[in-house]
């Protein structure tokens, strides 16, 4: 056992350690506290102490334990001068022990008693930068302040527990619901072994903080000063179980809060309630036109233990636990609350910053997938509005509901004369029948019968709004994907408009590094061919393959039409070679890039019976008519149409 307890030689036969008997009063008033206090008896401490002292540092059934915290100095006593303050006042100084430790002890004269009893100790103490020093009834003061917080959190007493609360931690647990409350206390009071705590407290002169240890972890306690009192202004409980931390129970308070509100008005259909509730935007764009009863939210205040919240800086979440799925509220803080006069409330110590719900996600445990209510309200929404705009070939409607990858693959490389002439004839009717929607974290898909066609709408939540990013359609001979067909539909489609133009800067645009370099290049424009590849190209599109990097897009059918060959250089899938087809023989089909090339090369009108000149640049100024020629067949062209697989490899 530490010594704290002060030994005191009494006058008598023992004066002779003391400057004479001059202090004898004050020795044998000193000295029955001191007996008292060495006793740890509650109430002999109260016969030898003021009625103040009592009421300050004794008040507490454990008062005479907690006092032995206080590392009082302890050994020989020494009276070393005493001052009368007034008849009814003395203030001793005395010195203890081989150091000679200096204590203050203040005593008084008891008014019913009439006896001279101790009413407060005051010694140094090492402390901390910032930290001030405090007599004993003050310390007792605060130890004891602990004790009765732990009292009123262990018997779970509202009334108690906000009595032991500073005004704005109780503003946040007072609308707690009963069951609410008990979530707190449990975790507060769990593991606490009360016989055994020893706090340890860092006092300052209107704050303490205050480290409770437990089993697995600790509680930290913050203490103010108010109206004379120490009371809770907040705790944080660490812990090695996962679901007892707590950063801040003010903070969980106010999410646990803003939670149970939000689903009891979401279960009543309250628009206005959810509206103060929510973020704006997640308000408006989700909930707000929305028949909240498609998806039921469940009551808090009935998930008993399961509900676990999480706080990150200006962040929460709360995570409802249920037998076949969790359901998760994210909430923020939103901007400060404000008075009656509309200024926005400075509080540094309390944030006032309320939390706002922004997102609810339910995670189906089942079927592993995860809905969230802006993807579940506005899905629909989304997918009748690209609907409405492809049906329409509104390209503007159509790039403000489609993510950036799809405008950047696809929307973007389009000219609004041109949206006419892509292939969308599947997709013709404005109204869609919604079958299933699938969640898939940030995606969400929308199965629909548009028409007669079944389409399955990717959407991707972009930036928190929910935009398209592609659209499936059953498919044999090409993509199911329209982000996949288009994309390599639009190239060929400027390509051989320009063709057709003889635009060379949108030729070259779209066409492979190989193919500039072995052919356009080398021209300063199109030449005029007797056998026009425009035609070729312009017969629907009946089959696309796609492979890595590669794409093989049949037009037509063997007896009239084209095969090109593109590939992805970059972001973008350019023509790399056209194969054009008038029919099942050799000499019925024509590979553009190689015939292209020998008109370059050789200088002069392929077939004619004058000698091959050197290379030579075809002036783009000569008269078309002179660079005419029947596209004739090289002795070494196939006999066959190579494969789809081999045109791709090449």
């Amino acid at each position: 056992m530490q010594r704290r307890l002060w030994s005191l030689l009494l006058c008598g036969a023992s004066l002779a350690g003391f400057a004479g008997c001059a202090h004898v009063l004050e020795t044998r008033t000193i000295n029955s506290f001191t007996e008292s206090l060495q006793k740890s008896d509650l109430e002999d401490l109260k016969k030898s102490t003021s009625p103040e002292f009592q009421a300050t540092a004794l008040r507490h059934k454990e008062a005479a334990d907690a006092i032995k915290l206080l590392n009082i100095p302890a050994g020989e006593m020494k009276v070393v001068k005493v001052e009368d303050e007034s008849p009814d006042q003395k203030r001793v100084l005395v010195e203890v022990g081989e150091r000679k430790r200096k204590l203050y002890i203040d005593l008084i004269k008891d008014e019913k008693t009439n006896r001279w009893v101790v009413d407060d100790v005051e010694f140094k103490r090492r402390l901390k930068p910032g930290q001030v020093n405090k007599t004993v009834a003050e310390q007792m003061d605060l130890l004891l302040s602990i004790q009765e917080f732990l009292d009123a959190w262990e018997g779970g007493k509202r009334e108690e527990i906000l009595a032991t609360s500073t005004p704005e931690l109780r503003k946040a647990l007072e609308p707690l619901p009963e069951s609410g409350l008990a979530k707190f206390t449990a975790k507060v009071t769990a593991d606490l072994n009360r016989k055994k705590l020893k706090p340890e407290v860092e006092g300052h002169a209107n704050m303490a903080l205050v480290r409770l240890p437990r089993k697995v972890g600790e509680i930290m306690l913050t203490l103010r000063q108010s109206d004379g009192r120490w009371l809770a202004d907040d705790l944080a409980v660490q812990s090695r179980r996962e679901g007892e931390t707590i950063p801040s129970l003010r903070k969980q308070a106010q999410v646990m809060l803003t939670a149970i509100r939000f689903c009891d008005a979401y279960r009543k259909n309250d628009k206005s309630e959810i509206q103060k509730l929510c973020v704006a935007r997640f308000y408006r764009s989700n909930l707000d036109s929305a028949d909240l009863s498609q998806v039921p939210l469940p009551d808090i205040d009935s998930a008993k233990g399961d509900v676990d919240i999480k706080l990150l800086m200006t962040r929460a979440e709360v995570l409802i636990k249920q037998e076949n799925q969790i359901i998760r509220l994210s909430l923020t803080q939103g901007p400060p609350e404000r008075d009656e006069e509309g200024n926005a409330i400075d509080d540094s110590v309390t944030s006032a910053k309320p939390y706002l719900v922004e997102e609810v996600t339910l995670h189906d445990l089942a079927a592993k997938q995860e809905k969230r209510l802006s993807a579940l309200f506005s899905s629909q929404t989304v997918a009748q509005v690209f609907a409405e705009a492809l049906a329409e070939r509104d390209l503007k409607a159509i790039r403000l509901s489609a993510t950036t990858d799809f405008n950047t693959r696809v929307w973007k490389r389009v000219e609004l004369e041109n949206i006419g002439s892509l292939p969308l004839d599947a997709i013709n009717s404005r109204s869609i029948q919604i079958t299933e929607t699938r969640f898939r974290g940030a995606l969400t898909e929308v199965d629909v019968n548009q028409g007669q066609t079944p389409l399955t709408y990717v959407l991707r939540d972009q930036n928190g709004s929910l935009l398209v990013d592609d659209v499936r359609a059953p498919a044999i001979e090409r993509p199911t994907s329209l982000k996949e067909c288009l994309e390599v539909v639009i190239p060929l489609q400027a390509f051989t408009e320009a063709m057709a133009s003889r635009n060379m800067t949108v030729v070259r645009a779209n066409s492979s590094r190989e193919f500039n370099k072995l052919v356009f290049q080398s021209m300063d424009r199109i030449p005029k061919l007797k056998v026009e590849p425009t035609p070729y190209l312009q017969v629907p599109v009946n089959s696309i393959l796609l492979k890595t990097d590669r794409a093989m897009l049949v037009l037509g059918n063997e007896r009239y039409g084209a095969k090109v060959h593109m590939k992805k250089e970059g972001d973008h899938y350019v023509v790399d070679d056209i194969m054009m087809v008038s029919g099942l023989e050799q000499q019925q089909r024509i590979g553009l890039r190689q015939s292209l090339r020998q008109l370059v090369v050789g200088g002069t009108q392929i077939g004619s019976t004058q000698p091959r000149q050197a290379p030579a640049r075809i002036d783009p100024l000569d008269d078309g008519e002179k660079l005419e020629t029947e596209l004739i067949i090289p002795t070494d062209f196939r006999t066959e149409s190579p494969s789809e697989d081999e045109l791709l490899m090449r």
